[in-house]
């Protein structure tokens, strides 16, 4: 009984160690435009506006004529637009706007 319970847990213990993956770190590719993500996701009459004092305050504006507003910007498109596939924009300070960075 001893020696099954020994085997099992044996058999257990390999399996577990033989199916792990070492994590890896995400490493920054590169910067980011707040201005380029505003033109290429909603049309060359927007531009980028802050409307608070932190990294997710970033929004496109379009003010023109009579019509105006907000709108928002999927900063991870422009990461996977200028970068490729699998990639991501994460700020270095949440409290700095100018520290999005796009990250692999």
């Amino acid at each position: 009984m001893f020696k099954r319970i020994a085997a099992t847990l044996a058999l257990a213990l390999g399996l577990g160690m033989g199916l792990t993956v070492p994590a890896q770190a995400a490493t920054v590719v590169g910067g980011l435009s707040v201005e380029a993500a505003c033109d290429t996701q909603r049309g060359a009459i927007t531009y980028a506006v802050l409307i608070g004092p932190n990294a997710y305050n970033w929004r496109c504006r379009l003010d023109l004529g009579g019509t105006s507003g907000y709108y928002s910007v999927d900063l991870n498109r422009e990461c996977q637009r200028v970068y490729g596939g699998n990639t991501w924009a994460t700020p270095l300070n949440s409290n700095d706007p100018y520290s999005w960075r796009c990250w692999r």
